[in-house]
């Protein structure tokens, strides 16, 4: 990670100085400085502190391993300083040519027998292959997802399979004793494993990105940067400062001097990391200005904010001014991009301000969180399985029986060899807890209470009544148990809250084993294994199927759509047809109305009068019926001349049908009563309807024979059509068309 973003960095500082005019040497000696003034303090410290050792009868080894602890980290300085030195060698290498380079060397060492000494040529060429996938990166060459996906895929594939077929070992980092490391040197498994981190990276700016646009979480992320390398240089000194005088005052002491061989000895190094961050503080207020340097003039060395002051903002300050000229770089963060030093420093007293008051509010509204997410009694039933039914709920109930059974049988045995075992108490409790899987079954939050409050009460009841063999808070059984019960959880309620349980059953457990009074096995590394897992997949198994409910309730919402979409589209022609007849019949009244007093004679004052008010109203209908179903006309996608044609009738039915023969389908015709002509939207409407199923043949029964119907009666005019399917399986197609629903709103009308 640190290569990657070296080189990304590094490349685009290299281009800034170039495009201003800033000499090679120059820029070296800028990039290099803020990087080894800060070693120089550290080795002065040290260089007195050793030879003080020394001088007070320490032994040479001791000195030896405190300055190996002190120093060791620094090894990669000399390669990145050496990295950037290159940096306008290397800017524009593909990373595949040093990744050849390390693919080689450990070809020759394990697999031909080389010398050891040839894998030294990966110190550089391991370690430059982030580097130039960072100045690949900082060319804008990888600003797709794509990219992180096939370095985060293809390197975690890769290092799987060097690890499990190729004999590398499994750990990164150097272990005592092991035949082979894979950082020194740099093997292939570690740049490959490198490359999944790079991926991971790119994967993650995103997200990262829109998090930092917070003030608070900016202000933190930029005090941290500020002081990265005092953090990184000292923070070993601060650990070996707590470990040496809290062993001289106290004696060894838990997760501190005792050897890291289980879970308890995690959890107790955690409660030591406060006061290791004090320490490191202490270093800090001390050591932190050879990193900022001395502040140039006019350059702002002290941010002040929020009742304190923050150095070494002289630095971000410089940046920010520079940020705002044409060929400089700019800060990654999208809401810093041509700040001025003076909004840079407002920006950072802000988050400084903010953060102490976020972090309480969060830990404020903690207590109400978790009091709405697990305080509840709900009734959340296990569904219905499609194809198992209840199946799966028997086995539940079975499981849970069986592994009550098991529980029960551990806490039988007496602790003692000889003495008696009283089971009864802690066997109401077992059964208390089998039953706590079967009600989760219908209310998951609640099981889960008591099945951790009977994981308390059997913990404490047990610990002076088991033998030192059996797991201890919990033993297998009610392992099983709870995990079952966190696995039904998980199933119904948000990922969230499933953590929530997840930590504080494992919080229960460790305060158990804390609280133990007599020496017992751990139980909770496979606590801890059985009950994360247990989570996981339940989480992962109710994201799919949330998933696809949601996918099916988007498909019958998509289809509801597309259904009502058509029946308004066919409206709206039909809409659009009538207003047509309308509109003629209106057109007729309004000529006729102005035609009628010359063929009267001596027409009447009142006569003249209302023929024309007959005149007026009908152009006024005419206007209005334009006006509002002008919409429809103006979302038809068809020509002026097509949209202004007349409306078709049963006379141009022949037409039609030629029409459609022309496609290669037999019609037959068969007209009966005696023709006369009908109203125009009969005479519409029936031809439409006669077209729509003729469409509906060619559509859906390509080669079928079919035959259309035309009755004349007094009562009314029906027609109709029927198709018969031609011998073999239709061809599947689909067309749009209104169909059915067309054919039934145009019949109603």
């Amino acid at each position: 990670m640190f290569f990657l973003v070296g080189g990304q960095m590094g490349a685009k500082s290299h281009a800034c100085a170039r495009a201003r005019g800033i000499g090679y040497g120059r820029w070296l000696r800028a990039r290099l400085a803020r990087l080894f003034r800060p070693v120089a303090a550290v080795l002065a410290v040290w260089a007195v502190a050793a030879g003080a050792m020394l001088g007070s009868g320490v032994s040479l080894l001791t000195v030896h391993t405190l300055l190996k602890l002190v120093l060791s980290p620094l090894w990669f300085l000399l390669v990145y300083a050496v990295l950037t030195a290159a940096t306008p060698l290397v800017a524009r290498l593909n990373p595949l040519w040093p990744l050849a380079v390390v693919l080689h060397v450990d070809l020759i060492r394990f697999g031909f027998g080389g010398p050891a000494w040839l894998g030294w040529i990966n110190l550089a060429a391991g370690w430059l292959v982030p580097y130039c996938v960072g100045a690949t990166w900082g060319r804008g060459l990888l600003r797709g997802r794509t990219a992180g996906w096939v370095l985060l895929i293809g390197g975690a594939a890769v290092t799987a399979g060097l690890v499990l077929l190729g004999g590398y070992p499994a750990a990164m980092v150097g272990v005592p004793g092991a035949p082979v490391s894979n950082l020194n040197p740099p093997t292939l498994a570690a740049v490959t494993f490198g490359l999944t981190q790079c991926g991971a990276a790119l994967l993650l700016r995103g997200p990262l990105r829109r998090v930092l646009a917070r003030p608070a979480a900016w202000a933190a992320v930029a005090l941290v940067n500020l002081s990265a390398m005092t953090v990184f240089l000292w923070h070993q000194t601060a650990m070996m400062a707590v470990s040496v005088t809290t062993l001289r005052l106290y004696g060894p002491l838990p997760g501190l001097h005792t050897v890291p061989d289980d879970l308890g000895w995690v959890l107790a190094r955690l409660c030591w990391l406060p006061v290791f961050a004090g320490a490191l503080l202490i270093c800090w207020a001390a050591f932190h200005g050879y990193e900022a340097g001395r502040p140039r003039k006019g350059g702002g060395g002290v941010v002040r904010g929020g009742g304190g002051v923050v150095r070494g903002g002289s630095r971000v300050v410089r940046e920010g001014r520079l940020a705002g000229r044409p060929g400089m770089w700019r800060s990654p963060v999208s809401k810093v991009k041509g700040m001025t030093g003076g909004r840079m420093a407002d920006r950072l007293a802000e988050g400084a301000r903010a953060l102490p008051r976020t972090l309480g509010e969060g830990l404020r509204a903690a207590p109400g969180i978790l009091r709405a997410d697990l305080w509840t009694m709900r009734r959340d039933p296990l569904p219905r399985m499609r194809w198992l039914g209840r199946l799966p709920h028997g086995h539940v109930v079975l499981f849970a029986v069986l592994m009550a059974w098991l529980s029960m049988a551990q806490f039988q045995e007496p602790a003692r060899p000889g003495t008696a075992q009283d089971p009864v108490p802690l066997i109401g409790l077992v059964v208390l807890e089998a039953l706590a899987v079967q009600l989760a079954l219908t209310r998951p939050i609640p099981a889960w209470w008591l099945s951790t409050a009977m994981l308390l009460v059997t913990a404490l009841e047990g610990d002076g009544r088991l033998p030192e063999y059996v797991l201890y808070p919990w033993n297998y059984g009610q392992i099983a148990l709870h995990t079952v019960v966190l696995l039904l959880l998980a199933l119904r309620v948000r990922p969230r809250i499933a953590a929530e349980a997840l930590i504080l059953t494992l919080l229960v457990g460790t305060v158990i084993a804390a609280l133990a009074t007599r020496p017992h096995a751990d139980g909770m590394d496979e606590a801890f294994v059985s009950f994360t897992t247990a989570v996981v997949v339940g989480a992962a198994l109710r994201g799919r199927r949330v998933a696809r409910r949601r996918l099916v309730e988007q498909e019958e919402l998509t289809a509801e759509e597309r259904a009502r979409r058509t029946l308004l589209e066919e409206r709206n022609r039909i809409a659009r047809e009538l207003h047509d007849v309308v509109a003629h019949h209106m057109s007729v009244i309004s000529i006729q109305a102005q035609v009628a007093p010359h063929l009267a004679e001596n027409p009447s004052d009142d006569l003249k009068e209302n023929l024309a008010g007959i005149r007026q109203n009908a152009v006024e209908a005419l206007a209005e019926l334009r006006r509002v179903l002008g919409v429809l006309r103006s979302e038809d996608a068809l020509a002026d001349g097509a949209r202004h044609a007349p409306q078709p009738t049963l006379d141009r039915l022949d037409e039609l049908v030629g029409t459609v023969r022309g496609t290669g389908i037999t019609i037959l015709t068969d007209v009966t009563g005696e023709r006369r002509p009908l109203p125009p939207g009969v005479e519409l409407s029936a031809f439409r309807i006669v077209q729509e199923a003729l469409s509906n043949v060619m559509r859906h029964a390509p080669g079928a024979q079919a035959r259309v119907e035309l009755g004349y009666q007094r009562a009314g005019s029906p027609s109709g059509s029927s198709t018969r399917p031609r011998t073999g399986p239709p061809r599947p197609r689909r067309a749009p068309g209104t169909g059915c629903s067309g054919c039934g709103s145009a019949l109603r009308c």
